[in-house]
């Protein structure tokens, strides 16, 4: 299994409730859509930073999505309302706990 952490904040006049309905967006039409996504998560760290944090069934399904997202339109919408600082992560898990 694969993690991909990729933070970002809004950009100027965006909402988090605007946030919350393009992510909505994005997991509907993009997402739910990608063999491979076990889980997903938006999360936001109280300081105005917020991240995508998803789970992938291995390396592979995780590079299928990222071709993917390259051609999307709700992919563009999604990330249309960030500014991205370029320090996303992604971690392999060695072991899995619960």
């Amino acid at each position: 299994m694969h993690i991909a952490l990729a933070p970002f904040r809004l950009k100027d006049g965006v909402t988090e409730q605007a946030l919350v309905a393009a992510s909505d967006g994005f997991e509907r039409d993009f997402v739910r859509r990608q063999e491979g996504i076990l889980q997903r998560f938006l999360v936001k760290d109280g300081k105005g930073g917020f991240a995508d944090v998803v789970f992938f069934s291995d390396k592979e399904a995780m590079t299928r999505v990222v071709e993917a997202e390259q051609n999307s339109e709700a992919c563009a919408a999604f990330f249309s309302i960030m500014s991205a600082d370029d320090s996303h992560s992604v971690f392999e898990v060695i072991k899995a706990y619960g």
